[in-house]
C-alpha cells in the first residue's frame, strides 16, 4: 500500500469514526505482522492497522481482530484499545490510541500478573457465554490432546521444507536437522506417552463448557503500560475459542517478555477456577508445556519461511532480512537449551 492509499483509507476510517479533521500519519514500531500507524489530528490521535494478507494464507486477520475487540468491550473490558471502525476492502481498522511504554523484565510481577488473570476471566464470565458463542475458532485452535500434537508437528515439518540460499538459511538448516528435531522427537514421545496414560479422554475432544475464549498470543509482549500505570493489551489478530491449556502454554512459553515459571502455579490456579473439571485441565497443561515450548521455537523461526519473511517486510518496511534471521536464530538457539535443560536432560 503506498502513501496514496494510506492517505485514502486513513481519512475513509477517521470518517467512519466521525472526524473529518486534517491528518498526519506516523509510522509505528513493534508490529511483526502487520502495518501499525499513528493518526494524529489536531484534537486527538488514532491507532490504524493495516493486515498483512496472502492468497496463500486464509486466516482473515482483520475480522478476528475486529470481533474480539468488539466482544470485549461489549463485556465491558477496558484494558484494550477500542476499535472504532474497520475497511474490509483495505483490510484495516481504525482503534483508540492510548499513549503508553513496554513493560520492562523486572515488572513482569504480581500485579502485572493480576491484571493478565483478569482479562483472561473476564472475556470468560459465566455471564457473557451467549455473546461468546458468536466468535469463531481461534488460529491453530486444538480441542483434543492428539491436535495439539499434530499442530507442532506440522511447524515442525514447515521448517523441514526449507531450501537454503544465504548464510543464515543455512545456519537455520543445520540448527533444525541436528538439534530442533532431535528434541522435539523426544518432547514428542514423552507427551504421547503421558497421552495413552490419559484414558479414554486421550482422544476425546474437549466439551464446549472446558473451552475458552482466548486472545491468543497472550503475554506481556503484546501489552504496554498506560499513563495510569495499568496494562492495555493488544494484537488479538488470532484470538477466539481455543483449548485454555492452550492459552496457559503459549502464556508461559513467549521468548520476548518471557513470564517468570515462579508466578505458573498461581496463574493455572487462577485460570483453573473457570472449569468444573479442574484436574482434567491441569493434566492438559502438564503434559503440552513441553510441546508449546517446542512450538515456539518454530515460531521464532517463522522468518526463514518465505510467506512469514513476507509479512515482516510489509510490517517492517527496509527491515535486513539476514539480520533478521540471524537474530531470531539466536533466541530459538537460546529457548531449545533451557527446552532441553528442563526437560530432556533432567
Amino acid at each position: 500500500m503506498n502513501d496514496a492509499d494510506l492517505s485514502s483509507v486513513s481519512r475513509k476510517l477517521l470518517a467512519q469514526a466521525g472526524s473529518t479533521e486534517s491528518f498526519q500519519i506516523i509510522s509505528l514500531k513493534g508490529g511483526g505482522n502487520n502495518r501499525v500507524l499513528e493518526l494524529r489530528t489536531p484534537t486527538r490521535s488514532y491507532a490504524m492497522k493495516v493486515y498483512f494478507t496472502d492468497p496463500h494464507d486464509g486466516r482473515d486477520r482483520r475480522t478476528a481482530e475486529m470481533l474480539f475487540a468488539e466482544y470485549a468491550w461489549h463485556c465491558g473490558i477496558r484494558c484494550l484499545p477500542e476499535m472504532l471502525a474497520s475497511d474490509k476492502a483495505s483490510s484495516a481498522t481504525l482503534f483508540s490510541f492510548i499513549k503508553g511504554r513496554n513493560i520492562l523484565p523486572d515488572e513482569i510481577n504480581e500485579k502485572r500478573l493480576k491484571e493478565a488473570v483478569d482479562f483472561f476471566l473476564g472475556i470468560n464470565r459465566e455471564d457473557n457465554k451467549a455473546d461468546a458463542r458468536k466468535m469463531p475458532e481461534a488460529s491453530e485452535a486444538c480441542f483434543s490432546l492428539p491436535s495439539h500434537m499434530e499442530s507442532v508437528a506440522r511447524r515442525i515439518q514447515r521448517l523441514n521444507t526449507l531450501s537454503p540460499a544465504t548464510p543464515a538459511d543455512y545456519k537455520s538448516s543445520r540448527f533444525i536437522t541436528e538439534h530442533l528435531r532431535p528434541a522435539w522427537k523426544t518432547i514428542e514421545a514423552s507427551a504421547r506417552k503421558n497421552i495413552s496414560s490419559y484414558g479414554p479422554l486421550a482422544k476425546t475432544n474437549l466439551p464446549t463448557e472446558e473451552r475458552c475464549i482466548s486472545p491468543s498470543d497472550f503475554g506481556f509482549h503484546n501489552a504496554i503500560i498506560n499513563e495510569r500505570d495499568n496494562l492495555i493489551f493488544f494484537d488479538f489478530e488470532y484470538a477466539g475459542w481455543d483449548d485454555p491449556a492452550k492459552m496457559v502454554c503459549d502464556f508461559f512459553s513467549q521468548v520476548d517478555k518471557p513470564v517468570p515459571m515462579s508466578f505458573f502455579t498461581e496463574f493455572v490456579t487462577e485460570t483453573a477456577q473457570l472449569y468444573s473439571k479442574k484436574e482434567n485441565f491441569l493434566k492438559r497443561v502438564q503434559i503440552l508445556l513441553p510441546v508449546y515450548k517446542i512450538k515456539w521455537c518454530c515460531i521464532i523461526l517463522n522468518e526463514f519461511l518465505k510467506q512469514d519473511m513476507q509479512r515482516r517486510c510489509f510490517a517492517q518496511p527496509g527491515i535486513d532480512p539476514e539480520t533478521a534471521k540471524l537474530k531470531q536464530l539466536e533466541k530459538a538457539r537460546t529457548l531449545l537449551e533451557s527446552i532441553c535443560t528442563e526437560y530432556i536432560q533432567a
